[in-house]
């Protein structure tokens, strides 16, 4: 199988998280790609001209796409070790709770990339919210100590890779997840530190997403600059980390992060 990817997003850290936990590493040839470059034609034509990722192409020549698609695909296809649980209920909860997935990444990024310093406390109690559904969600329905059940499970593949981005927030915000909720910040730690999601360090998120905090996103550049902060090359660990300070005037060049 061949799967691809980009190192900056959380649908695609799904599918490597699960690779991990499946055991199937061996089994899978990972081709990351540029998302500041233009899709290349051959990979249009397997994902038959959408240019979202992540994409897993299969044996037979098919091409899945959607993260929680192919996360079932894998789950079906590499029944042991399961991620999923098995017991129907269960199940149910752990979908259940990947479903505040989407309100919970909206907060974060509508934050990272707000520009108008007047709408900064509007936001981050945005983000508080919804780590306060989540934390609800673990004392009502979860039945492990620290993830939503005993083990890392299908909650916490399809939900770390949205809460390790969020940490861009705590870098150029100086955000914390409020100290009452106590549940949440327990499965946010237990999740960033589970072998399985060790591929992607936040220190890579944060370079990766500072033209983010700057208002631009998905491979779009900031007014002034020519190299995005999503390329991949120079790698990550080759630049210095950026500024922390979003609100900085002027923004760092391109040179100063490291990206020529």
């Amino acid at each position: 199988m061949i799967f691809y990817t980009f190192p900056g997003c959380p649908y695609c850290e799904r599918i490597e998280i699960m690779i991990v936990a499946k055991s199937i590493v061996a089994d899978v040839e990972v081709v990351e790609l540029d998302i500041s470059a233009p899709r290349p034609a051959w990979l249009l034509e397997k994902t038959r001209g959408t240019t979202a990722l992540p994409a897993l192409e299969i044996e037979s020549g098919d091409t899945l796409k959607e993260s929680l698609a192919i996360m079932r695909y894998l789950e079906m296809r590499f029944p042991e070790p399961m991620v999923a649980q098995h017991d129907p209920v269960a199940h149910a909860i752990e979908c259940m709770f990947v479903e505040l997935g989407g309100p919970f990444a909206t907060a974060g990024y509508t934050m990272i990339r707000n520009r108008d310093h007047a709408k900064r406390d509007e936001l981050k109690n945005a983000v508080d919210a919804q780590y306060a559904k989540l934390d609800k969600f673990l004392r009502d329905y979860g039945r492990g100590r620290e993830f939503l059940f005993e083990q890392f499970g299908w909650a916490e593949v399809a939900l770390a890779p949205i809460a390790k981005r969020l940490e861009f927030l705590n870098y150029y915000e100086g955000y914390e997840i409020p100290s009452a909720l106590t549940r949440v910040r327990a499965w946010h730690a237990a999740c960033l530190a589970h072998p399985a999601a060790q591929d992607r360090k936040v220190e890579e998120i944060v370079r990766l997403y500072y033209d983010y905090s700057r208002g631009a996103g998905g491979g779009t550049l900031p007014a002034g600059r020519k190299v995005s902060s999503m390329t991949l090359t120079p790698h990550w660990s080759q630049r210095p980390l950026p500024p922390r300070d979003k609100w900085q005037a002027p923004e760092a060049t391109d040179a100063e992060l490291g990206l020529v």
